[in-house]
């Protein structure tokens, strides 16, 4: 609460902007805080309450008038209407933001807007130095070409009415003024060409009096010496229901007002032109010539010769004009021609005879083969086999109408191609074609009460368009600020990705969902909207004009129509004629027919190499081609470098000094112009090359500055300047400004501007240097003064360090003497066995053992020298005798184990010649024994007898006699040799036994439990020999 209150008090009295529902934006005076989200504003003396969300800085200036937003010290959507506003109403129609252009539409000619001394101004200056205009965006995309040596392209971007079309003819005109070539036959061609166009493709709309009625591509071609060459011209999507219907308020194509109202009296009686209300194909729209209206920019008389001496500047002569007229002309009469159902029959008469003769005169028909063509059409069924007699089917009332009107349309559409086609052959460049600039004039956003394909397939367009502008202006701004490894906030915007999937989805697309419907044998609307809502009723941007809240729509049925929440509006289509106007073809026979035509230029529309046949299954219907020229164009316009001009429609009475708020704050909004504020709040919208900025100072310093690597003679140059630095940013490879700074290097082209900057960064540079001799002389005195006493404690540290490193080095020879002490003690051991070593080797052995010896007791004379520079020979003395020992230590070793290998391989020899000598005594033994044990049987018998006898007789004292028979026992069986064996013998006695014992005993054993002792413990010798060995 307290913060709350130190907060309120500290912004008493001070100014917001906040949204108006009339105004657009409206000043309120702040009064308090309610919570954290609200705030309290005094505005036309009544309090309100706002989001703080809603709330806006304004410009600490007391005026609006800036030519760039980004000079503002607050920059935000309410600074930007009102500055637009303030300077509308002063005839400042154009007002930049970065390097996008936005451009009002005055309604109205403005003094000295666009003349030649405009001109010449606006090229001898830089961008930025000069108030905002058109020519400067020109002059900049120009410039770009010279120093990007890439293509550039400008694109006209807002809805219908903004002025997009007049942008671009000014554009044209200063490209052809400033940069034509000496002969200026290319620049006036190129003019002209625009004009022809111009009076083919633009016609007056409820909304703009020179709507453009398809897009335009226009291209100049450059040369090395940066002078036009020539140009071409693309188009696309020239609306085509326009030829036969018009809505309330609206016009024909402009040619054929200009047509009626200013071709000659003889072409006229000779084409039967005479007044407007004459023709079915103009009566439907606006009835009326421009050239009578005031303040219109539109003359029909005016302009009509304007067109004429056009097209003779391309190359058309009197006759080639009379054979356009002459196809104008018949395309009205076309028109006339009606058919109507006669009474109970299927026939259908026509209801003018006299159309149908002048249209077959103007376009070379037989009238009676022209009339069958229209009235009937021939299938072939089966392939091939009735290919020469096919069955002629006849046409109801209204597919002969359907096809007069195709008919109509089709030869339009083939005499534009063809004017335009000869405009490109006419301003083709030459070969030495270097790089171009092109400018894109496509339809504006459009929404009607009744939107139909054409407004759909236009505004589809303009999504491409804005989804393209989102990419360049934000998308690929922040992988640059990432590429150049700048720290900056992540911008965030609008996409229209998702309602572009609407359209483009290749299996539940509309337009693939359209051309699916519109191959089908028998094609329905209402089959193909139920199909849109069924295959993308997820898509949160398509719904129901029922569901749609407005009254206006509540009672559509939702088979007749959709809605789509566009980026700019929310714009119902009705769907009845898509698939109609998909399609747009001329049966094959009517087709067929046209090249029977004797008017040579007409049949020249119609030649065989201009016409494609197709099957319905395969022929390419309207929005196919249409969105292939839009994609090859926006990969066209994404290899080249772009600009953007905005145009904002002021008003929707097309009338001048009329500004409606919230019309303009829609637009603003939904062209991303409010997202493009928010960029360039948190990011830096001018770049410049760091080392082409280092080329343009660096030539105006001395050779020793120049040694100063690029990026920190610009820190210095920056730091001379007094820039802030939180107003720019060094990146990889360019350095990133806000505008205030871009300004300033951008504008320096005179000589007098570098000098005096260059005289700042001189006079800065050699202040730097003078600072660093001052710091160094001082720098000298003070260590002047205190050199002895750091000499001092100089000399201590190094005695000290000295001292240490010597104890440490008396430590290592102390080390090294006790090792070769324990390598004596060693060696010894090693000495002994040789002496007693009997063996060849013995004088090798003996001879290492005393270059050993010998070795060591030099170390040891080392050592007690005390010599420090010796102790990396000693370690390496050391290293040699530690290895001569452990080498010796392993051959005496090895040897050991080979004498005692060698003693066994003796006993054992010995023992198998012995073998045989024991058998021997081994059967003695067994004779012996035996005997033994017959005596022992004998024996006992005869103990068993004298007992007997005893018993029998008692003549004996029995005790006695058997303790004697028992003593005499006891002295056989210790003579039998298993007696012997077990008394002798015993388990630990086995392990004392020699080798050889062993093997003895093994052999001369008659128990088999001995012997199999015997046994294990001599293999258990044998394995911890070889174990040995191996070691």
């Amino acid at each position: 609460m307290d913060r709350s209150k130190v907060l309120s008090s500290s912004l008493e009295g001070c100014k917001f902007i906040v949204p108006d529902n009339e105004k657009g934006f409206t000043i309120g005076i702040f009064e308090s805080f309610l919570n954290d989200q609200t705030i309290q504003l005094k505005v036309d003396d009544e309090i309100r309450q706002f989001q703080i969300s809603q709330v806006n800085t304004p410009n600490n200036e007391a005026n609006n008038d800036f030519d760039d937003i980004c000079k503002m010290n607050s920059i935000n959507p309410a600074t930007l209407f009102f500055n637009i506003r303030d300077r509308f109403f002063k005839n400042k129609i154009f007002t930049y933001i970065s390097n996008i252009l936005i451009a009002m539409n005055p309604y109205q000619e403005i003094n000295n807007l666009y003349t030649n001394e405009t001109m010449i101004k606006y090229h001898n200056n830089s961008f930025n130095s000069l108030p905002s205009h058109i020519y400067a965006i020109v002059n900049k995309a120009f410039n770009d070409i010279k120093i990007c040596n890439k293509n550039q392209t400008i694109i006209i971007c807002g809805e219908s009415g903004s002025g997009k079309t007049e942008k671009q003819k000014e554009i044209l005109k200063y490209i052809c003024n400033i940069w034509g070539n000496n002969i200026k036959v290319i620049q006036k061609k190129i003019l002209s060409s625009n004009l022809i166009i111009e009076s083919f493709g633009n016609a007056m709309t409820t909304k703009n009096k020179n709507s453009s009625r398809f897009g335009k591509y226009i291209i100049i071609n450059f040369d090395n010496q940066h002078k036009i060459t020539g140009g071409k011209v693309l188009y696309y999507l020239l609306e085509r229901s326009r030829i036969i219907y018009q809505s309330q308020y609206e016009r024909n194509y402009h040619i054929f007002y200009q047509l009626i109202s200013g071709m000659n009296y003889k072409w006229k009686e000779e084409f039967n032109i005479q007044k407007l209300e004459q023709f079915e194909y103009l009566l439907k729209g606006y009835q009326s010539f421009l050239s009578y209206e005031k303040n219109c920019i539109i003359d029909d008389i005016s302009d009509y010769y304007k067109l004429i001496d056009a097209l003779k500047e391309i190359g058309y002569n009197d006759n080639s004009i009379k054979e356009i007229f002459k196809i104008l002309s018949g395309i009205l009469h076309l028109g006339n021609i009606k058919f109507n159902q006669l009474t109970n029959d299927e026939e259908c008469e026509i209801e003018n005879e006299e159309s149908l003769e002048l249209v077959s005169k103007l376009f070379g028909f037989n009238k009676n083969l022209f009339k069958n063509a229209l009235k009937c059409k021939k299938i072939n069924f089966l392939g091939n086999i009735f290919e020469k007699d096919p069955i002629s089917i006849q046409l109801k009332c209204t597919e002969i109408n359907n096809a007069r009107d195709a008919l109509a349309k089709k030869i339009y559409i083939n005499l534009f191609d063809n004017i335009v086609s000869s405009i490109n052959d006419t301003i083709k460049a030459t070969s030495n074609n270097h790089r171009s600039l092109s400018v894109l004039d496509i339809a504006g956003f459009e929404f009607y009460k009744n939107n139909c394909f054409e407004q759909f397939c236009i505004n589809y367009s303009n999504e491409k368009l804005q989804t393209f502008f989102n990419k360049i202006i934000f998308a690929n701004e922040q992988k640059f600020y990432e590429k150049e490894n700048i720290d900056v906030e992540k911008i965030y915007f609008t996409d229209n990705v998702e309602c572009l999937q609407l359209f483009d989805s290749k299996q539940n697309g509309i337009f693939t969902l359209l051309n699916e419907e519109s191959h089908l044998p028998k094609p329905s609307s209402i089959h193909f909207t139920d199909n849109v809502f069924k295959k993308n009723y997820e898509n949160n941007y398509l719904t129901s004009g029922r569901k749609y809240n407005m009254k206006e729509y509540k009672n559509i049925k939702d088979d007749e129509g959709f809605l789509i929440h566009h980026y700019a509006y929310d714009v119902f289509y009705n769907t009845k004629n898509f698939i109609e106007k998909n399609n747009d073809n001329i049966h094959s026979s009517l087709e067929d027919f046209l090249q029977k035509s004797t008017n040579t230029y007409f049949k020249k529309l119609f030649s065989l190499s201009n016409i494609k046949k197709y099957s319905k299954l395969n022929s390419p219907t309207i929005s196919t081609t249409f969105r292939y020229q839009l994609e090859e164009l926006l990969k066209e316009i994404d290899n080249s470098g772009v600009h953007f001009i905005k145009c904002i429609k002021p008003n929707d009475s097309n009338e001048c000094n009329t500004f409606d708020a919230n019309k303009v704050i829609k637009q603003l909004e939904y062209s991303g112009i409010n997202n493009v504020l928010n960029l360039i709040n948190v990011g830096f919208p001018y770049t410049i090359d760091i080392d082409e900025l280092y080329q343009k100072y660096i030539v105006h310093f001395n050779y020793w500055i120049k040694k100063i690597n690029c990026k920190s003679f610009l820190i210095y140059f920056f730091n001379a300047i007094q820039l802030d630095k939180r107003k720019y940013k060094f990146g990889i490879t360019k350095i990133f400004f806000k505008n205030e700074y871009y300004e300033i290097f951008y504008k320096l082209k005179s000589d007098e501007e570098v000098i005096y900057f260059t005289k700042k960064v001189r006079f800065y540079l050699n202040k730097l240097k003078w600072k660093k001799v001052i710091s160094s002389i001082i720098f000298t005195i003070k260590i002047s003064k205190i050199f002895p006493l750091k000499h001092k404690a100089a000399i201590i540290i190094q005695a000290n360090v000295k001292g240490f490193l010597l104890r440490n080095k008396i430590k290592k020879i102390q080390r090294i003497y006790n090792e070769l002490g324990n390598f004596s003690k060693i060696l010894d051991k090693e000495m002994e066995f040789i002496r007693n070593f009997n063996s060849i080797k013995k004088s090798d052995l003996w001879k290492q053992a005393n270059h050993i010896f010998v070795l060591i007791i030099n170390a040891k004379g080392c050592c007690k020298e005390l010599n420090c520079k010796k102790i990396r020979s000693l370690m390496r003395d050391r290293s040699e005798i530690s290895s001569r020992i452990l080498s010796l230590s392993l051959t005496i070793r090895d040897l050991k184990l080979e004498q005692e290998t060698s003693n066994d391989t003796i006993n054992l020899k010995t023992l198998q010649n012995e073998i045989p000598n024991i058998f021997e005594e081994k059967q003695k033994f067994a004779k012996k024994y035996k005997n033994l044990k017959d005596i022992i049987k004998k024996l006992k018998n005869q103990k068993d007898i004298y007992i007997y006898n005893i018993n029998d007789y008692e003549l004996f004292d029995v005790t006695e006699i058997e303790e004697k028979l028992n003593a005499k026992l006891e002295v056989v069986v210790e003579e039998i040799p298993e007696f012997k064996e077990t008394k002798q013998f015993d388990n630990k006695d086995l392990i004392k036994m020699t080798f050889q014992e062993l093997k003895i005993n093994f052999d001369t054993l008659i128990d088999k439990e001995r012997k199999e002792q015997c046994k294990n413990e001599i293999e258990r010798r044998y394995s911890q020999l070889k174990k040995w060995k191996k070691a």
